[in-house]
């Protein structure tokens, strides 16, 4: 199975403050910035591609009942126990 070559792109850069690349970012929405910014630059009469955000999206209630069980597992206090005896060498784990 053999791909179609890719037409050349090129790349434009931009410098924004941390404010203006925030507001772009809400801009955008659920677009990518890159995606967004083909899709408000003009193009003649071709229509922009646009790609959805790759980032998931949370969901805040199924969030806070994972952080509610990571913390009810004493994980943290285990992990923490395991660091320390790694940093004291008494896990018997010999560097090469």
């Amino acid at each position: 199975m053999t791909s179609k070559p890719r037409s050349p792109s090129y790349v434009l850069s931009v410098r924004m403050t941390p404010d203006e690349h925030a507001a772009l970012k809400v801009a955008a929405g659920s677009l990518t910035v890159s995606a967004y910014a083909r899709h408000k630059l003009p193009r003649g009469s071709a229509v922009a591609k646009s790609r959805m955000s790759r980032s998931p999206k949370m969901d805040q209630a199924v969030a806070a009942k994972m952080l509610a069980a990571l913390g009810r597992s004493e994980l943290a206090g285990t992990l923490a126990l395991l660091a320390k005896a790694a940093l004291m060498r008494a896990l018997g784990i010999k560097e090469d």
